[in-house]
């Protein structure tokens, strides 16, 4: 396994969203059609017991919404706070690209792009374990 293949299985995981317009593995240059999501390691603990290397990363998944109204874009952004948890737990070895994943904790905010636009995102954190040899 690899950190490379996570990431294709936890875009797949993503994929299976309802809503979704993309999920990207980089954080975009322009945030053009919304809801999305973008996918970025936060970081990393590796640990090595003989010929065995365990890695825990803890990744986010940003999934943005256009902020124009409060009250429509809190509507648009919540089913994603169970989806989002839901859909790795349905595959938890993101299609046998990890040995396991789950979401460890979910935060709110606010991204604003610098040009008079702002987005509600919700921000995950997936713990993922990965066990090589």
């Amino acid at each position: 396994m690899s950190y490379a293949n996570i990431l294709s299985g936890l875009q797949t995981r993503l994929q299976t969203l309802t809503g979704l317009t993309n999920v990207l593995l980089y954080e975009p240059a322009s945030i053009d059609d919304t809801p999305m999501a973008y996918v970025f390691l936060d970081n990393a603990e590796i640990e090595q017991g003989g010929q065995v290397v365990t890695a825990l990363y803890a990744i986010t998944v940003r999934v943005i919404v256009r902020w124009q109204e409060n009250d429509q874009a809190e509507a648009q952004i919540a089913p994603y706070a169970d989806s989002v948890v839901d859909a790795i737990r349905a595959d938890p070895s993101l299609g046998s690209q990890a040995n396991s994943a789950r979401v460890t904790a979910i935060e709110g905010g606010f991204l604003d792009t610098g040009n008079g636009i702002r987005f509600r995102v919700m921000d995950f954190t997936v713990r993922v374990k990965d066990l090589r040899t």
